[in-house]
């Protein structure tokens, strides 16, 4: 079978089996770097990622093993509740456009007064800067319009709960929970940073959590490793 040359190799096998096969494609191709999300463990179980990380590396190949997809930055991604560091221009490339959320979000006043405390808010326009892989994050934008602000993450939870997410709904035995839920999670924290900079108030759009990650010294889901440290 003829496999064209490429820099980076997006790896979506919905099978153990498949997974073995990777190396070889990668070599064939002769790519650089691949991303190979964990969106469920029955298809890319711990310990075939083990192996494939040595074997990768053993190619000198960049790859990174995001758990859920949406969860990869330009420079790191997440693996039982923490986060892997890692540096590499082509997958870095990538994950500008799909991976962790990141929304633009203007809002302006609806006229309606709270309680006499002041104009309550809803949301005007919401843009995405990154979107998840699935097309979940553009989707949620374009339905939070008109939501009232205070309302939001809820309600942006309510609708990536609608959206055919990538991750499984079962438990995953490394996470303690499933990874659609932590798929949400990232989904409420993207639209939470968002709002905390809004238009019309903060002068400018939230960095996401990437941004957040910086100033606190620890990522949104509590820890911080280098790579290779995760499994």
């Amino acid at each position: 079978m003829h496999i064209p040359a490429a820099d980076l190799v997006l790896y979506l096998g919905e099978s153990a089996n498949v997974a073995q096969f990777l190396p070889s494609v990668v070599e064939r191709a002769g790519a650089r770097a691949v991303i190979a999300p964990v969106d469920n463990a029955a298809w890319l179980p711990e310990g075939m990622v083990r192996q494939l990380r040595v074997w990768l590396r053993e190619l000198g190949v960049t790859a990174v093993f995001p758990k859920p997809f949406c969860s990869l930055t330009e420079r790191s991604y997440n693996v039982r509740q923490r986060q892997v560091a890692f540096e590499d221009p082509w997958i870095g490339e990538f994950a500008r456009h799909f991976g962790q959320p990141v929304l633009q979000i203007e809002c302006e006043g609806s006229g309606i007064r709270d309680q006499g405390s002041g104009i309550r808010e809803r949301i005007s326009r919401g843009e995405v800067k990154r979107d998840a892989p699935c097309g979940c994050a553009r989707a949620v934008a374009h339905q939070l319009a008109g939501v009232d602000v205070d309302e939001a993450v809820a309600q942006a939870g309510l609708y990536h709960a609608d959206y055919p997410c990538l991750a499984t709904m079962g438990v995953d035995p490394g996470l303690g929970r499933s990874l659609v839920q932590a798929s949400g999670d990232l989904m409420r924290q993207a639209v939470e940073v968002a709002i905390e900079g809004r238009e019309g108030r903060a002068g400018g759009y939230a960095e996401g959590m990437e941004g957040r990650e910086g100033r606190e010294g620890t990522g949104a889901a509590g820890g911080w490793v280098q790579p290779g440290g995760e499994f």
